[in-house]
């Protein structure tokens, strides 16, 4: 993570071949660059959905989401911040294939 740490593993670097979710739950990824709106929607996704939502990985930048959906399989879910620090997310959605 660039400029802040979350307090969840799933900001650890993940291959491919390293996500694996169980059938039943859905695989998401979160692009947030503030700790406390990110640990806000985990507990938002737990209330709402218990247990049918895996957060695979979090990342805090448009440059690192760029990265890291050019390397990685496309998540089910996508939840993102629309602005970050290095750009908006319109940003990335223009230059990644979904």
């Amino acid at each position: 993570m660039n400029s802040i740490t979350f307090n969840q593993s799933k900001t650890d670097t993940v291959s491919p071949a390293i996500i694996a979710v169980p059938e039943n739950k859905r695989m998401a990824v979160i692009v947030e660059d503030e700790a406390p709106a990110y640990n806000r929607l985990c507990k938002l996704i737990e209330q709402v959905a218990p247990g049918q939502i895996e957060i695979v990985h979090c990342l805090d930048s448009i440059s690192s989401a760029r990265k890291w959906f050019a390397e990685n399989p496309c998540p089910e879910l996508i939840f993102m911040d629309v602005h970050l620090a290095d750009g908006s997310c319109f940003d990335l959605l223009k230059n990644i294939v979904i």
